[in-house]
This record gives C-alpha cells, sequence and structure tokens, in this order.
C-alpha cells in the first residue's frame, strides 16, 4: 500500500524530490509496475533523488516501455535519437517510438513521423510520415497538425493543397501552437 501512495503521489507531483521517494519507486519498479519504472528512469535520467546516470535509466525505462507505459518508449528512444550519455542508436529509436505509436500514444506517432520524415533509423518515407502526423493530429497533437501543414503546402508525402495547409495550419493554430498562427497572417 505504501508504494501505491508513492506511486499516486509521483504521478500528481511528476518529481521525486528525496532519496526515500527515489527507494519507493525503486521497489514499485523491482515489483514489475511500468509507471514506477518509468520514473526510476526519469530519476536517474534527471539526477532526481538519487546522482544522475543516463546508463541506469535505460532499464527502466525499457521496463516501462514494455509493461505498456509509453512515455518509456518516448524518454529512451529520446535518449537514444540524440545520443545522451549513450551510445547513438537511431534504429532503437524508432523502434521504441513504433512500439509508443501502436499502442495509441500520440507523442509515439508524432516522434515516428520525425523518423520517416527524415530517415532516422528506419527507411525515410514521407508518405509514412504524413499518415503518422495525421494520426497524432487528429488525436489533437498541435505539432504535429503543424509539420502536416508544412507537409501539404510542399507536396511532400502527400497531394499539396494549399486548402488542406490552411485547414492544419488553423488546427495547430487553435492547439495553442503560436507558430502556425503566424503562418496563417
Amino acid at each position: 500500500m505504501k508504494i501505491f501512495m508513492a506511486l499516486s503521489f509521483l504521478l500528481v507531483t511528476a518529481s521525486i524530490c528525496s532519496a526515500d521517494e527515489f527507494n519507493e519507486v525503486k521497489a514499485a519498479c523491482d515489483a514489475g509496475n511500468p509507471k514506477g519504472c518509468y520514473y526510476l528512469g526519469l530519476s536517474y535520467e534527471g539526477g532526481i533523488g538519487v546522482e544522475q546516470n543516463f546508463q541506469k535509466a535505460v532499464i527502466p525505462y525499457n521496463y516501462a516501455c514494455n509493461g505498456g507505459y509509453s512515455k518509456g518508449c518516448i524518454n529512451l528512444g529520446e535518449m537514444y535519437r540524440n545520443g545522451y550519455k549513450i551510445e547513438r542508436n537511431l534504429e532503437k529509436a524508432a523502434a521504441l517510438f513504433t512500439h509508443a505509436c501502436e499502442n495509441n500514444y500520440i507523442i509515439g506517432c508524432y516522434s515516428l513521423g520525425i523518423a520517416y520524415l527524415h530517415g532516422e533509423g528506419i527507411q525515410q518515407n514521407s508518405q509514412k510520415a504524413a499518415i503518422k502526423f495525421k494520426q497524432a493530429c487528429n488525436a489533437d497533437d498541435a505539432p504535429s497538425c503543424y509539420v502536416l501543414a508544412d507537409l501539404y503546402h510542399d507536396g511532400e508525402g502527400v497531394v499539396q493543397n494549399i486548402e488542406n495547409t490552411t485547414i492544419y495550419f488553423q488546427k495547430a493554430c487553435n492547439l495553442g501552437l503560436s507558430k502556425a498562427c503566424e503562418r496563417l497572417n
């Protein structure tokens, strides 16, 4: 029960402040809780309640991802994409983004779209990128709507269509992305 309460606290505050809280999150992960593993990875990556150690973040993020908590997939994927104190591996990053997207985590679809668009760890395919951005945009992800508008503007991966360009910039603007509002003017 104490572990559950600690996880509930962490989910509400999204932070770990002390070594005691770190130990509770570690115990939750050791008990097989995917959210606990995510927060353990976050603790190691950010040096929150423990000394920062990017290498130690990999295993709990992986457990979180495989346990169905897709935030772990995204964080680990970004570490691999950018080479955050671990060896850069774009193939692993793309696989993690694919896993998150397949589990309906919209940020995963956006990240996978970026990977397809630039050929990062996966064969470049602007049509597949457009599909992933549209999937995420339909779920109200403003950055995905913005990129999709650009694709329609340039005719990249989709048939060039100025009306769709405007529609998707407007949606991104309505979702609060100021640079999309600027593109409408």
